[in-house]
């Protein structure tokens, strides 16, 4: 896990789903993460839309299919402004790299047979995690579901590029 932890440059290609009580839906995404500065875009094909979210210390944006831009201090309430769910992208930035959020207490954690985390619970989410893939030696998320009782989220990841 600490390799995970140093690993603050990377990127990522690949699918979404979100379900919500209220709605659901997908598309491919892509994650470029450098240090605190992140780009998440969203290309949802049914509804013919690009969401695109940007953060960086203390600001973060959210430019829509219709080429509307919102504004906020972080990707949490931007999100809830924009689409009426609450989605942890802070915590997510760990997450997604098979490490709990340090911000977080640690409700559950779970390991598999190789000492990577299968199950952890913060903040409210449980987060089970599916499949791995290597990575240049290293085993990173392939799947993981994320799930707080109201909204539902499937990551599923093909392609990883981290810089080391």
């Amino acid at each position: 896990m600490d390799e995970l932890k140093g690993l603050e440059t990377w990127n990522l290609k690949g699918r979404i789903a979100v379900r919500t009580p209220d709605e659901s839906g997908s598309g491919s995404l892509h994650w470029a993460q450098r240090r605190d500065e992140y780009d998440l875009r969203v290309i949802a094909p049914f509804s013919g839309g690009v969401y695109e979210l940007s953060g960086t210390a203390g600001t973060v944006s959210l430019r829509s299919p219709d080429n509307s831009l919102l504004q906020a201090g972080d990707a949490e309430s931007l999100l809830y402004e924009a689409a009426g769910w609450r989605l942890p992208v802070s915590e997510m930035v760990f997450w997604i790299r098979g490490i709990p959020a340090p911000s977080l207490q640690v409700d559950r954690l779970l390991l598999d047979g190789e000492n990577r985390v299968s199950e952890l619970s913060q903040g409210g989410w449980s987060i089970r995690y599916k499949r791995y893939t290597g990575v240049g030696g290293v085993s990173m998320p392939a799947r993981l579901d994320l799930e707080n009782g109201e909204v539902r989220v499937r990551l599923s990841v093909r392609e990883w590029n981290l810089d080391r």
